[in-house]
């Protein structure tokens, strides 16, 4: 007789710090996190005794060549403190109260230390840029980017990635003219945009082009079949955003098209890039592409491609809107647009905004808030998009280092869900947007707030360019792009 098993179901799951987090409906544990105790079966239908398990064991950092000092807020602050006066016409940004661990971090992406290398090439190519995040299926993929190479890890445990691929760049130096001798030392991947759910990257790569990077673990790779000049463009593109509606996928972007890339055409338009079906998605080129829909944008709107950004995010009525930034020498403006229906963009306001006028900026698409960074001292600026309206008003400034001292370097922001990073001028910060008003969290000392190994070749030495931030199984945690390696923080301090 063939006896019945039941599913077996955890009754308390626990996050990398050992917090407890929600069951899935089946009764296992989100990815990211383990079962605490064990596992008891479900009240319905045969059951039998379970084996007993070991004890479960909590996710921990790899160790990092010297030991990893202990996390310097172990000891929660009594009261929150706040930032000394800042300068006339802003708000203080309060501290944080700790609780628990604050910050945990994975071991160098690159598996090795790059940054204590003298040979020369290799500070170049290891430079890294912005990453990206999102959920294929069963995996929960990080994209890294460096200067000509990515990596695709699987980070369903944040502090313990797994490489699962490596590529270069599509097409360099060695088939594209015009930059000189300092191609291999020049940055080319400049956006991954990513969707989840969708199994290919829209890959920006600046003067050289775009191409489609399918995600599929260690068989990752360029479909090569993407915009590859000959010469490096004059009129390179840097960002794009990608959306699903009905199982079918759509990139926010310009010049995909060769009508649009021969004829020098900027407009934003919206093309069909996914259909479910990895035939369409593999075969699309800049000549079958189509010519999309045009997003029709308010004049005096600046469409030049150096001042072009975007993301998208979903309303709470199930809208997708983007967020478009275009930019000038004098000034910038945002809109805000409902792509819903595809073939009939509306869009909702155009605002204008100087302070959009610069690299560094991040979309929060669970809190509705756009971010820029200042150029010169340790201050974001944010925005609140009206999800139903479209409309943009100024948020309150966040002094992410008390006080905003001057740190001579822009500051960069990556944000999702209750987590703004920022990074600049080789310091990191790292604020809770868990409690409406953003509170700063506390200064992680050398391994979190300032990396400051030393490289074998002055001055190239430790510090950050970007941070990308994103959940797994409740667990936030930070992509950080270190001046020569990577790097996954994970945040616990809300």
């Amino acid at each position: 007789m063939l006896a019945t098993l039941a599913i077996l179901m955890c009754s308390q799951c626990v996050n990398i710090f050992g917090q407890p987090v929600p069951a899935n409906p089946d009764g296992s544990c989100p990815a990211g996190s383990t079962c605490a105790d064990p596992p008891t079966p479900p009240p319905v239908g045969p059951t039998f005794t379970p084996t007993p398990t070991k004890p479960p064991v909590i996710a921990t950092a790899t160790p990092t060549p010297g030991g990893c000092p202990p996390c310097p807020c172990l000891t929660p602050t009594a009261t929150p403190t706040f930032t000394p006066t800042p300068p006339a016409g802003s708000t203080p940004t309060p501290t944080a109260t700790p609780s628990g661990a604050c910050y945990a971090r994975s071991g160098y992406l690159s598996g090795s230390n790059v940054c204590g290398t003298s040979q020369a090439g290799n500070y170049y190519d290891t430079h890294p840029s912005d990453s990206a995040f999102a959920m294929i299926g069963d995996h929960d993929y990080l994209v890294a980017t460096m200067a000509n190479d990515l990596g695709v890890y699987d980070v369903g445990n944040p502090l313990n990635p797994i490489l699962l691929s490596s590529s270069h760049i599509p097409w360099d130096w060695n088939s594209i003219g015009g930059e000189g001798t300092h191609g291999s030392y020049n940055n080319h991947l400049y956006d991954v945009a990513m969707v989840d759910g969708f199994q290919y990257a829209l890959v920006e790569l600046g003067t050289y082009g775009w191409d489609l990077f399918k995600l599929a673990g260690s068989q990752s790779v360029f479909l090569h079949h993407g915009y590859h000049p000959t010469n490096v463009t004059s009129t390179p593109t840097f960002s794009a955003a990608l959306f699903t509606i009905s199982g079918n996928t759509y990139a926010v972007a310009q010049k995909l098209d060769s009508q649009s890339i021969s004829g020098n055409d900027n407009a934003v338009r919206i093309y069909h890039i996914g259909n479910g079906s990895a035939a369409f998605t593999e075969g699309l080129t800049p000549a079958n592409i189509g010519r999309g829909t045009v997003i029709p944008l308010l004049s005096p709107f600046p469409t030049g491609t150096t001042g072009f950004w975007t993301r998208t995010l979903v309303t709470p009525d199930g809208r997708t809107l983007a967020v478009i930034r275009g930019a000038s020498l004098m000034t910038a403006y945002v809109s805000v647009v409902d792509v819903s229906n595809p073939a009939i963009p509306l869009v909702l306001s155009t605002t204008q905004v100087a302070q959009l006028k610069v690299n560094g900026i991040a979309l929060n698409p669970q809190h509705f808030l756009l971010f820029a960074g200042d150029q010169r001292i340790a201050r974001v600026y944010s925005w609140q998009i009206n999800p139903t309206t479209g409309s943009v008003t100024q948020g309150p400034n966040v002094d992410w280092i008390a006080g905003a001292p001057v740190i001579n370097g822009a500051s960069v922001p990556s944000s999702v869900g209750d987590l703004l990073v920022v990074v600049g001028n080789a310091r990191w910060g790292y604020v809770s947007l868990a409690h409406g008003t953003p509170a700063v969290l506390p200064d992680g000392g050398p391994d979190f707030s300032e990396p400051n190994r030393l490289c074998g070749r002055n001055p190239y030495q430790e510090g950050g360019t970007s941070g990308t931030v994103f959940e797994v199984g409740g667990t936030l945690a930070v992509c950080r792009s270190l001046a020569w390696d990577q790097d996954i923080v994970a945040v616990n301090c809300f």
